[in-house]
């Protein structure tokens, strides 16, 4: 008799079998049957891990079809199918739970531990305390029970996903994309230690990623280590806890307490979380060696977090997790808006009409409250967007007689629909993806003050509707502001900038110097403890407000401060943001032209450096540096960009229309009237769906009015039509601007008697509105005051010196103020104050040469006047 190879045994064995049923005993090809047992029994003999092994072993043997499944917990509740994967604590397993019938995952824990009585107790208080842990970023905790072998098992949540390493390999994620994850798992260690329970080995491994992108963080230390009771609190406090498995865990993620066998507490486990997120970042784990140096992978901002999160010693790290969770998600990259855009023309936010009507949403099904946490997300919308309070609106909006069909008040209710209803659907997404609704409730809070303001609105300041709607259609809701800020200073400066949206800037700034006074006592971002953010925003919002007052100076001085708090919090977006809005408000002084220059050239390295940061600042970049270009008098090179600018904020209706305003002074720079004309159209096509009449309509008419002044005769014939448009304007601003162009098209036109007829009105205009630009209230009084000087009217030569003054003050080096002084030395001379006019032929001989180079015939001419007269 021949003995067969054990391999050709085994075929002959395999292809002799029929297929018997599972638990019957398998027949032989000569008809004998092997001795299995009908029905395989446990008696704890075996681990789990090994039962379970044996009994697929009989299948590998063709002993059975399928393996007999493994039953355990009370009442033989959970149906083992197959092991999932084994660590160094134990096995997990895929299993059925027979009584709520849902698959779940078998945790068990090794005999070598289990057998650790006092082991076992700390688990299974722990694996309690985590079952009592309802939050949407934890792996939920169903059972913990003994198997027959005496081995603990935990029953919990199956994940049919990756974990975070896996996905982070496979999806190759952006910085973006990894950062949100992180801020997901680090609000479940967040809650964890608000319950007294320490992780002690997170780790990339450790988080669970679902089909639908939520991030689980699994494995809370079930395995031994020195867990704290439910009460007890995770925090730096507490001192009492055992160290007997403070070292179990995986040394590469391990913070130094830890790797020495010390007490740990919750800020272990942000070592080991900063850890994986530069690992995953980076693409090497940090070491002492390492972190000093930031990598190239990691902005400034973002490189300080980590470090500090990464400290050797526990208390010089961030005071918590929610403190490093509220950083991350307040950074760079998560942020759209901007706080110079904010209160006035921004990015990040778009009206559009025709919504949907909102209506009582229907109840949750029955119990569906209490199995889904988010049945219940969005309806606090309820209290403060309702049909009551939309009817009660939409009347008041209707008294306010926007306009002539009523239609301005169904599209500021449309406007509100539309962002109520996007945000509902984002509130319930939110929640399904485990954000934090904080920032969803920021929104709603802003979204009631604008409604209430609404509701009680000035007619006079029905223009600015469209100001006050703007920052609602964001759907970056953690974005509203550039830093993250309590509720009581976050609704503080959301009043300043509805202030400053209706340009009651009196008020806007008084609120503003109120809250800056008390953010001086703040949290510091530096160990100086000078420095902050919540600093840097409200310094920005003041010298914003000073820039809409046209007080150039007391906004760059205000604008310094937020960059240097900025700087000193690594706040890039911020610093971005301040650096562009200096750059503009230089722009506008041809005396400051170099520094705007300055401004920009850093506002673009800031945005080189960091990388990251999003496209909405890159746009405000160039319409910055368009409106920078067009001052500087390159108007084909601010023409170009302009117009490509604009093609990008098509959803951004205020933001195009500073683009059209911009790009039909280009044009007019170029005289070139069909771009100016295009760009009035687009503006005017534009405007008609704002409510209110924004002054934007009106500055864009006035633009193409005055590049009409200075063409052709037949263009300067309709140029007149086109400023009688706005000659009547609520804005006192393009009222200004319109009547002087008027006058000096009158005049030009050799229509003395109208321009006379005019000029008084423009007198009286300019001197109520000491708020308006230096340079539109210095011409508006030169054009006033020439004419009614011409006029043999007394009044012209106060209107005159009026100007020159103005002129001395904030535009000594125009041209014009040359031109003004000689205007008023003559007008003197013919009302017979010669010696006046004397003292001004003097001032302006000695004058610069290059300021008096063009007029020299002119003022030579004023010179032999004056010998004249002393003849």
């Amino acid at each position: 008799m021949t003995t067969r190879a054990p391999a050709q045994a085994n075929e002959q064995m395999t292809t002799g079998l029929s297929s018997p049923r599972a638990g019957t005993p398998a027949q032989t090809t000569d008809g004998g049957q092997r001795a299995v047992p009908t029905q395989l029994s446990w008696d704890g003999g075996r681990s789990l891990e090994a039962e379970v092994e044996f009994r697929s072993a009989l299948v590998g043997l063709a002993l059975l079809d399928e393996p007999e499944p493994v039953t355990i917990g009370r009442d033989q509740r959970y149906t083992i199918r197959h092991l999932l994967g084994r660590g160094a604590m134990g096995a997990v397993f895929f299993a059925d739970d027979r009584v709520l019938r849902r698959p779940v995952a078998i945790k068990v824990m090794s005999r070598l531990l289990s057998n650790r009585h006092r082991s076992q107790d700390r688990l299974r208080r722990e694996a309690w305390a985590l079952a009592l842990l309802d939050h949407p970023n934890v792996l939920s905790v169903y059972d913990v029970d003994t198997a027959a072998s005496g081995e603990l098992f935990i029953a919990m949540q199956y994940v049919a996903g990756h974990n975070l390493r896996e996905w982070a390999e496979a999806t190759k994620p952006t910085r973006a994309e990894l950062i949100s994850v992180f801020v997901a798992a680090g609000r479940g260690l967040a809650a964890a230690h608000e319950k007294g329970l320490v992780h002690r080995d997170f780790k990339p491994d450790n988080v669970l990623l679902q089909q639908d992108g939520r991030a689980l963080v699994a494995d809370f230390g079930l395995a031994g280590g020195a867990p704290l009771s439910s009460h007890q609190p995770a925090g730096p406090a507490h001192r009492g806890a055992t160290t007997e498995a403070s070292f179990m865990g995986t040394p590469a993620y391990m913070p130094p307490e830890q790797r020495r066998g010390e007490v740990v507490d919750a800020r272990s486990d942000q070592y080991a979380f900063c850890v994986s997120l530069w690992e995953l970042l980076v693409g090497e784990r940090p070491t002492p060696q390492t972190v000093g140096e930031r990598p190239r992978e990691l902005p400034r901002w973002l490189y300080a977090l980590l470090r500090r999160g990464l400290a050797e010693g526990m208390d010089d790290r961030h005071a918590d997790m929610s403190t490093l969770v509220a950083a991350l998600e307040h950074t760079p990259t998560r942020r759209r808006r901007y706080a110079w855009a904010v209160g006035a023309v921004g990015l990040g936010g778009v009206l559009v009409f025709g919504g949907v009507q909102l209506g009582s949403p229907p109840d949750p099904a029955p119990g569906r409250a209490a199995a889904d946490p988010c049945a219940q997300a969005g309806l606090e919308l309820e209290r403060v967007w309702n049909p009551a309070r939309k009817q009660a609106l939409a009347a008041r909006l209707r008294e306010l007689d926007l306009d002539e069909t009523g239609l301005a008040a169904q599209r500021v209710i449309s406007s509100l629909d539309r962002a109520a209803t996007q945000w509902r659907q984002d509130r319930v997404a939110a929640c399904g993806q485990g954000v934090d609704p904080g920032c969803h409730e920021r929104w709603l809070r802003r979204f009631d003050r604008r409604v209430e303001l609404l509701s009680s609105l000035d007619p006079a300041a029905a223009p600015r509707i469209s100001e006050l709607l703007e920052p609602l259609h964001t759907r970056a809701y953690c974005d509203l502001v550039a830093v993250p800020l309590d509720s009581a200073t976050d609704e503080a400066l959301d009043r300043v900038e509805l202030s400053e949206a209706l340009a009651d800037y009196d008020e806007a700034l008084a609120r503003g110097e109120q809250l800056w006074a008390g953010v001086q006592t703040r949290s510091s971002c530096t160990q100086s403890g000078v420095y902050s953010e919540e600093a840097a925003a409200v310094s920005y919002r003041l010298g914003h407000i000073h820039g809409e007052r046209h007080d150039a100076k007391q906004a760059l001085r205000w604008l310094d401060q937020s960059i240097v708090h900025a700087l000193a919090c690594a706040n890039d977006s911020l610093l971005a943001a301040a650096h562009l809005r200096a750059a503009k408000i230089s722009a506008v002084d041809d005396s400051a032209l170099v520094s705007a220059a300055r401004s920009l050239r850093e506002a673009k390295a800031i945005m080189d450096r960091s990388g990251d940061l999003p496209e909405d600042l890159r746009v405000e970049y160039e319409l910055t540096k368009g409106v920078v270009e067009l001052n500087e008098g390159d108007y084909a090179k601010a023409a170009a960009r302009l117009e490509r600018v604009r093609t990008q904020l098509g959803e951004h209706p205020l933001l195009e229309l500073e683009a059209l305003i911009n790009l039909g002074v280009a044009a007019n720079g170029l005289e070139d009237r069909d771009m100016a004309r295009a760009a009035w159209e687009r503006a005017r096509e534009l405007g008609a769906g704002l409510p209110g009449n924004p002054p934007e309509i009106d500055i864009a008419t006035l633009n193409y009015g005055l590049a009409l002044a200075h063409a052709d005769q037949q263009s300067r014939d309709a140029a007149g039509d086109v400023l009688s448009l706005v000659i009547a304007s609520r804005h006192p601003s393009v009222r200004l601007r319109a009547t002087t162009g008027l006058i000096e098209l009158e005049s030009n036109r050799g229509h003395a008697a109208e321009a006379r007829r005019r000029a008084p009105g423009l007198l009286e205009l300019a001197r109520a509105h000491p708020e308006q630009p230096a340079d539109d209230r210095a011409f508006a009084l030169l054009w006033a005051g020439q004419v009614l000087a011409d006029a043999r009217d007394r009044r012209g030569l106060e209107a005159l010196t009026e100007a020159l003054a103005i002129f001395d003050e904030h535009l000594a080096q125009l041209p014009e103020r040359v031109n003004c002084e000689l205007s008023l030395a003559w007008n003197l001379l013919e009302f017979g104050e010669v010696e006046l006019a004397r003292q001004h032929h003097r001032r302006l001989l000695s004058l610069d040469p290059s300021l008096t180079r063009d007029l020299g015939p002119s003022l030579a001419e004023f010179g032999r006047a004056l010998d004249h007269e002393r003849g």
